[in-house]
């Protein structure tokens, strides 16, 4: 995970981005977490499809708008179809990356 953390963190800084950190509090809970994205106007995330499920799974996209929200990466696991449709129909604009491959089975 450090070779992902790290391009990232290079592609932040290349792009003169600002990171916004998540604060361990707020992990169990997702509408939290959202919130937080809208009023720091996330426009990236790169994350594991688990709170993606989750996220889905309670319809929180219909509750919570995310515009700012352009790229969404996802690896390191299964993203299942049906939460992966949720989310590509509720951020229409939004382009979805899937990261997940051959070099997870190493």
């Amino acid at each position: 995970m450090f070779d992902i953390y790290s391009f990232e963190l290079c592609m932040l800084m290349a792009k003169g981005s600002t990171i916004v950190l998540i604060p361990d509090n707020l992990a169990p809970f997702p509408v939290n977490i959202l919130k937080l994205m809208q009023e720091k106007r996330v426009s990236f995330i790169f994350w594991v499809p688990t709170i993606m499920v989750n996220i889905a799974n309670m319809d929180l996209l219909t509750k919570i708008s995310l515009p700012e929200l352009k790229t969404v990466w996802f690896a390191g696991e299964v993203f299942p179809t049906k939460q992966f449709n949720y989310w590509k129909n509720q951020l229409t604009s939004a382009k979805f990356v899937n990261l997940y491959g051959p070099i997870e089975l190493l």
